[in-house]
Protein backbone atom coordinates (compact mmCIF):
# COMPACT_ATOMS: atom_id res chain seq x y z
CA UNK A 1 0.00 0.00 0.00
CA UNK A 2 1.23 3.45 -0.85
CA UNK A 3 0.92 6.50 1.43
CA UNK A 4 -2.25 7.62 -0.38
CA UNK A 5 -4.16 4.38 0.31
CA UNK A 6 -5.65 3.21 3.59
CA UNK A 7 -7.05 -0.28 4.11
CA UNK A 8 -9.14 -0.33 7.28
CA UNK A 9 -12.47 0.92 8.61
CA UNK A 10 -12.47 4.47 9.96
CA UNK A 11 -14.52 5.87 12.85
CA UNK A 12 -14.68 9.67 12.99
CA UNK A 13 -15.85 11.40 16.15
CA UNK A 14 -14.22 14.81 15.56
CA UNK A 15 -12.73 16.99 12.83
CA UNK A 16 -9.28 16.08 14.12
CA UNK A 17 -10.08 12.44 13.31
CA UNK A 18 -11.07 13.50 9.80
CA UNK A 19 -7.89 15.56 9.40
CA UNK A 20 -5.81 12.43 9.96
CA UNK A 21 -7.03 11.31 6.52
CA UNK A 22 -5.39 14.31 4.80
CA UNK A 23 -3.38 13.09 1.85
CA UNK A 24 -5.25 9.78 1.74
CA UNK A 25 -6.97 9.38 -1.63
CA UNK A 26 -8.48 5.89 -1.34
CA UNK A 27 -10.12 4.14 1.60
CA UNK A 28 -10.51 0.35 1.37
CA UNK A 29 -13.10 0.08 4.12
CA UNK A 30 -16.04 1.91 5.68
CA UNK A 31 -16.14 5.40 7.15
CA UNK A 32 -18.49 5.93 10.10
CA UNK A 33 -19.31 9.37 11.50
CA UNK A 34 -20.64 9.18 15.03
CA UNK A 35 -20.85 11.11 18.27
CA UNK A 36 -22.84 14.04 19.64
CA UNK A 37 -19.79 16.32 19.61
CA UNK A 38 -19.68 16.43 15.79
CA UNK A 39 -20.94 19.70 14.27
CA UNK A 40 -19.28 20.16 10.87
CA UNK A 41 -17.19 17.43 9.22
CA UNK A 42 -15.00 17.84 6.15
CA UNK A 43 -13.24 14.94 4.42
CA UNK A 44 -10.64 16.96 2.55
CA UNK A 45 -8.67 14.67 0.27
CA UNK A 46 -10.51 11.34 0.00
CA UNK A 47 -11.49 10.56 -3.59
CA UNK A 48 -12.76 6.99 -3.37
CA UNK A 49 -14.34 4.93 -0.61
CA UNK A 50 -14.32 1.21 -1.42
CA UNK A 51 -16.95 0.61 1.22
CA UNK A 52 -19.69 2.66 2.88
CA UNK A 53 -20.00 6.20 4.20
CA UNK A 54 -22.36 6.29 7.19
CA UNK A 55 -23.49 8.95 9.64
CA UNK A 56 -26.09 8.14 12.27
CA UNK A 57 -27.40 9.49 15.56
CA UNK A 58 -25.16 12.59 15.61
CA UNK A 59 -27.43 15.08 17.33
CA UNK A 60 -25.35 18.22 16.59
CA UNK A 61 -24.01 17.44 13.12
CA UNK A 62 -25.13 20.24 10.77
CA UNK A 63 -22.91 19.83 7.69
CA UNK A 64 -20.97 17.09 5.92
CA UNK A 65 -18.53 18.08 3.21
CA UNK A 66 -16.32 15.96 0.96
CA UNK A 67 -14.95 18.30 -1.72
CA UNK A 68 -12.81 15.66 -3.48
CA UNK A 69 -14.98 12.55 -3.09
CA UNK A 70 -15.85 11.07 -6.47
CA UNK A 71 -17.02 7.54 -5.68
CA UNK A 72 -18.55 5.42 -2.91
CA UNK A 73 -18.69 1.75 -3.78
CA UNK A 74 -21.22 0.36 -1.30
CA UNK A 75 -23.68 2.46 0.74
CA UNK A 76 -24.16 6.15 1.48
CA UNK A 77 -26.27 6.11 4.64
CA UNK A 78 -27.49 9.06 6.69
CA UNK A 79 -29.97 8.52 9.52
CA UNK A 80 -31.25 10.24 12.64
CA UNK A 81 -29.39 13.51 12.12
CA UNK A 82 -31.82 16.14 13.46
CA UNK A 83 -29.49 19.13 12.99
CA UNK A 84 -28.17 18.30 9.50
CA UNK A 85 -28.92 21.16 7.10
CA UNK A 86 -26.28 20.83 4.37
CA UNK A 87 -24.47 18.21 2.29
CA UNK A 88 -21.58 19.31 0.09
CA UNK A 89 -20.35 16.64 -2.34
CA UNK A 90 -19.53 18.67 -5.47
CA UNK A 91 -17.80 15.92 -7.49
CA UNK A 92 -19.50 12.74 -6.28
CA UNK A 93 -20.23 10.71 -9.42
CA UNK A 94 -18.04 12.99 -11.52
CA UNK A 95 -15.89 10.18 -12.96
CA UNK A 96 -17.29 8.54 -16.09
CA UNK A 97 -16.20 5.04 -15.09
CA UNK A 98 -16.64 5.44 -11.34
CA UNK A 99 -18.45 2.68 -9.51
CA UNK A 100 -21.99 3.67 -8.74
CA UNK A 101 -23.44 3.33 -5.27
CA UNK A 102 -25.16 0.10 -4.38
CA UNK A 103 -27.40 1.88 -1.86
CA UNK A 104 -28.29 5.44 -0.98
CA UNK A 105 -30.31 5.48 2.25
CA UNK A 106 -31.29 8.79 3.85
CA UNK A 107 -33.82 8.86 6.69
CA UNK A 108 -34.81 11.15 9.56
CA UNK A 109 -33.05 14.28 8.32
CA UNK A 110 -35.83 16.80 9.05
CA UNK A 111 -33.75 19.98 8.53
CA UNK A 112 -31.84 18.89 5.43
CA UNK A 113 -32.50 21.53 2.77
CA UNK A 114 -29.23 22.42 1.06
CA UNK A 115 -27.45 20.04 -1.30
CA UNK A 116 -24.32 20.81 -3.27
CA UNK A 117 -24.06 18.08 -5.89
CA UNK A 118 -22.66 19.54 -9.09
CA UNK A 119 -22.58 16.07 -10.61
CA UNK A 120 -25.30 13.44 -10.72
CA UNK A 121 -25.35 10.68 -8.10
CA UNK A 122 -25.74 7.13 -9.41
CA UNK A 123 -27.19 4.35 -7.25
CA UNK A 124 -28.91 0.98 -7.61
CA UNK A 125 -31.21 1.29 -4.58
CA UNK A 126 -32.39 4.65 -3.28
CA UNK A 127 -34.48 5.51 -0.24
CA UNK A 128 -35.02 9.13 0.77
CA UNK A 129 -37.49 9.59 3.62
CA UNK A 130 -38.36 12.08 6.33
CA UNK A 131 -36.11 14.89 5.09
CA UNK A 132 -36.57 18.65 4.68
CA UNK A 133 -35.77 18.61 0.96
CA UNK A 134 -37.93 20.73 -1.35
CA UNK A 135 -36.77 19.11 -4.60
CA UNK A 136 -34.93 16.00 -5.72
CA UNK A 137 -33.15 16.36 -9.04
CA UNK A 138 -29.59 15.29 -8.25
CA UNK A 139 -30.08 11.57 -8.92
CA UNK A 140 -29.01 9.94 -12.15
CA UNK A 141 -29.25 6.42 -13.54
CA UNK A 142 -26.42 5.44 -15.79
CA UNK A 143 -26.92 2.31 -17.86
CA UNK A 144 -24.33 0.04 -19.38
CA UNK A 145 -26.26 -1.79 -22.11
CA UNK A 146 -27.59 -0.10 -25.21
CA UNK A 147 -27.52 3.29 -23.53
CA UNK A 148 -30.45 2.38 -21.29
CA UNK A 149 -30.53 3.56 -17.68
CA UNK A 150 -31.84 0.97 -15.22
CA UNK A 151 -31.97 0.78 -11.46
CA UNK A 152 -33.55 -1.52 -8.91
CA UNK A 153 -35.42 0.57 -6.35
CA UNK A 154 -36.34 4.20 -5.76
CA UNK A 155 -38.46 5.03 -2.70
CA UNK A 156 -39.12 8.71 -1.95
CA UNK A 157 -41.55 8.88 0.96
CA UNK A 158 -42.66 11.11 3.83
CA UNK A 159 -40.76 14.26 2.85
CA UNK A 160 -43.27 16.94 3.88
CA UNK A 161 -41.67 19.89 2.03
CA UNK A 162 -40.89 18.04 -1.19
CA UNK A 163 -42.63 19.62 -4.19
CA UNK A 164 -40.51 18.48 -7.15
CA UNK A 165 -39.15 15.07 -8.14
CA UNK A 166 -37.27 15.02 -11.43
CA UNK A 167 -35.67 11.68 -12.33
CA UNK A 168 -34.75 12.86 -15.77
CA UNK A 169 -32.84 10.03 -17.43
CA UNK A 170 -34.13 6.83 -15.84
CA UNK A 171 -35.52 4.42 -18.46
CA UNK A 172 -36.19 1.28 -16.40
CA UNK A 173 -36.82 0.39 -12.76
CA UNK A 174 -38.01 -2.59 -10.70
CA UNK A 175 -39.75 -0.70 -7.88
CA UNK A 176 -40.69 2.98 -7.86
CA UNK A 177 -42.56 4.45 -4.88
CA UNK A 178 -43.18 8.17 -4.44
CA UNK A 179 -45.74 8.76 -1.70
CA UNK A 180 -46.71 11.05 1.19
CA UNK A 181 -44.52 14.00 0.29
CA UNK A 182 -45.27 17.75 -0.07
CA UNK A 183 -48.76 19.10 -0.76
CA UNK A 184 -47.87 20.39 -4.23
CA UNK A 185 -45.60 17.61 -5.44
CA UNK A 186 -44.93 17.35 -9.17
CA UNK A 187 -43.40 14.12 -10.46
CA UNK A 188 -41.59 14.15 -13.80
CA UNK A 189 -40.06 11.00 -15.33
CA UNK A 190 -39.77 11.87 -19.01
CA UNK A 191 -37.55 8.94 -20.06
CA UNK A 192 -39.11 6.07 -18.06
CA UNK A 193 -40.17 3.27 -20.44
CA UNK A 194 -40.32 0.05 -18.39
CA UNK A 195 -41.17 -0.51 -14.72
CA UNK A 196 -41.94 -3.37 -12.37
CA UNK A 197 -44.11 -1.97 -9.57
CA UNK A 198 -45.08 1.71 -9.54
CA UNK A 199 -46.74 3.48 -6.59
CA UNK A 200 -47.65 7.17 -6.73
CA UNK A 201 -49.46 8.83 -3.84
CA UNK A 202 -50.23 12.33 -2.55
CA UNK A 203 -48.94 14.10 -5.64
CA UNK A 204 -50.49 16.78 -7.84
CA UNK A 205 -49.16 16.28 -11.35
CA UNK A 206 -47.62 12.98 -12.47
CA UNK A 207 -45.96 12.81 -15.88
CA UNK A 208 -44.62 9.55 -17.35
CA UNK A 209 -44.90 10.33 -21.07
CA UNK A 210 -42.72 7.45 -22.32
CA UNK A 211 -43.89 4.68 -19.97
CA UNK A 212 -45.10 1.76 -22.10
CA UNK A 213 -45.20 -1.26 -19.77
CA UNK A 214 -45.58 -1.94 -16.07
CA UNK A 215 -44.73 -5.60 -15.51
CA UNK A 216 -46.25 -5.90 -12.04
CA UNK A 217 -48.77 -3.35 -10.77
CA UNK A 218 -49.57 0.34 -10.93
CA UNK A 219 -51.10 1.95 -7.81
CA UNK A 220 -52.34 5.54 -7.87
CA UNK A 221 -53.78 6.63 -4.53
CA UNK A 222 -54.70 9.82 -2.69
CA UNK A 223 -53.33 12.15 -5.34
CA UNK A 224 -54.50 15.77 -5.39
CA UNK A 225 -56.43 17.60 -8.09
CA UNK A 226 -54.07 17.66 -11.04
CA UNK A 227 -53.15 15.41 -13.95
CA UNK A 228 -51.90 11.86 -14.46
CA UNK A 229 -50.30 11.61 -17.89
CA UNK A 230 -49.19 8.26 -19.36
CA UNK A 231 -50.02 8.59 -23.07
CA UNK A 232 -47.87 5.63 -24.21
CA UNK A 233 -48.83 3.06 -21.54
CA UNK A 234 -49.98 -0.13 -23.32
CA UNK A 235 -49.65 -3.00 -20.83
CA UNK A 236 -49.87 -3.68 -17.10
CA UNK A 237 -48.74 -7.15 -16.02
CA UNK A 238 -46.38 -9.59 -17.63
CA UNK A 239 -46.44 -13.41 -17.77
CA UNK A 240 -47.40 -14.24 -14.16
CA UNK A 241 -51.17 -14.35 -13.86
CA UNK A 242 -51.30 -12.88 -10.36
CA UNK A 243 -49.48 -9.75 -11.45
CA UNK A 244 -50.80 -6.78 -13.29
CA UNK A 245 -53.25 -4.77 -11.20
CA UNK A 246 -54.21 -1.19 -11.97
CA UNK A 247 -55.63 0.58 -8.91
CA UNK A 248 -56.93 4.15 -8.95
CA UNK A 249 -58.16 4.97 -5.44
CA UNK A 250 -58.83 8.02 -3.32
CA UNK A 251 -57.62 10.53 -5.92
CA UNK A 252 -59.08 13.99 -6.56
CA UNK A 253 -58.70 13.92 -10.33
CA UNK A 254 -61.63 14.85 -12.54
CA UNK A 255 -60.63 12.53 -15.39
CA UNK A 256 -58.57 9.38 -15.70
CA UNK A 257 -57.37 8.20 -19.09
CA UNK A 258 -54.79 5.89 -20.58
CA UNK A 259 -55.46 6.21 -24.30
CA UNK A 260 -53.11 3.42 -25.47
CA UNK A 261 -53.65 0.89 -22.67
CA UNK A 262 -54.64 -2.47 -24.17
CA UNK A 263 -54.00 -5.11 -21.49
CA UNK A 264 -54.36 -5.34 -17.72
CA UNK A 265 -53.43 -8.89 -16.72
CA UNK A 266 -54.82 -8.56 -13.20
CA UNK A 267 -57.65 -6.44 -11.83
CA UNK A 268 -58.75 -2.91 -12.63
CA UNK A 269 -60.08 -1.10 -9.58
CA UNK A 270 -61.31 2.48 -9.73
CA UNK A 271 -62.75 3.27 -6.31
CA UNK A 272 -63.38 6.10 -3.87
CA UNK A 273 -62.36 8.96 -6.16
CA UNK A 274 -64.79 11.72 -5.07
CA UNK A 275 -64.33 14.08 -8.04
CA UNK A 276 -63.71 11.58 -10.81
CA UNK A 277 -66.18 12.12 -13.64
CA UNK A 278 -64.82 10.07 -16.54
CA UNK A 279 -62.87 6.85 -17.03
CA UNK A 280 -61.46 6.76 -20.56
CA UNK A 281 -59.69 3.58 -21.72
CA UNK A 282 -60.58 3.40 -25.41
CA UNK A 283 -58.18 0.58 -26.39
CA UNK A 284 -58.41 -1.72 -23.37
CA UNK A 285 -59.40 -5.13 -24.75
CA UNK A 286 -58.12 -7.67 -22.23
CA UNK A 287 -58.67 -7.61 -18.47
CA UNK A 288 -57.78 -10.43 -16.08
CA UNK A 289 -56.09 -13.78 -16.61
CA UNK A 290 -57.06 -15.44 -13.31
CA UNK A 291 -60.42 -16.37 -11.79
CA UNK A 292 -60.25 -13.69 -9.09
CA UNK A 293 -59.35 -10.82 -11.41
CA UNK A 294 -62.04 -8.18 -11.73
CA UNK A 295 -63.24 -4.85 -12.99
CA UNK A 296 -64.50 -2.82 -10.05
CA UNK A 297 -65.65 0.76 -10.56
CA UNK A 298 -67.41 1.99 -7.42
CA UNK A 299 -67.85 4.81 -4.90
CA UNK A 300 -66.92 7.51 -7.38
CA UNK A 301 -69.72 9.91 -6.52
CA UNK A 302 -69.20 12.33 -9.44
CA UNK A 303 -68.68 9.72 -12.16
CA UNK A 304 -70.98 9.82 -15.16
CA UNK A 305 -68.95 8.25 -17.99
CA UNK A 306 -67.04 4.97 -18.34
CA UNK A 307 -65.64 4.44 -21.83
CA UNK A 308 -64.33 0.91 -22.54
CA UNK A 309 -65.46 0.26 -26.11
CA UNK A 310 -62.92 -2.46 -26.98
CA UNK A 311 -63.12 -4.54 -23.80
CA UNK A 312 -63.78 -8.15 -24.84
CA UNK A 313 -62.23 -10.50 -22.28
CA UNK A 314 -63.15 -10.07 -18.65
CA UNK A 315 -63.61 -12.42 -15.66
CA UNK A 316 -65.85 -10.36 -13.36
CA UNK A 317 -67.27 -6.83 -13.54
CA UNK A 318 -68.97 -4.50 -11.08
CA UNK A 319 -69.60 -0.96 -12.30
CA UNK A 320 -71.75 1.48 -10.35
CA UNK A 321 -72.46 5.18 -10.79
CA UNK A 322 -74.75 7.75 -12.37
CA UNK A 323 -73.76 7.16 -15.95
CA UNK A 324 -74.80 8.99 -19.08
CA UNK A 325 -72.79 6.62 -21.32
Amino acid sequence: MGPNILRKPIIITSQSDADKLSGCLEIFGDILLQGDSLTIITLNSVRTIYGSLTAESCSQLSKISAPALQSIESTFSLSDLPALTELEFPVLGNVVFSRRLKNLNWDALPRLENLVFNSSVYADNITISNTGLARIDFLSFRGYIGGQSYTDTVRIINNPLLNKVDLRNITGIKLLEITNNGRFLNIDLPALVLAGTVIFGNAVNISVPSLSRVSNSLLLSDNKSGVFSAPDLTQIGYQTETQGNLTVSGNWWVDFSAPQLQTVRGSLRVQDNPKLQTLFLPRLNRLGYAADNQLNVSNNSAMYSVYLPDLRVITYASVTGNFSR
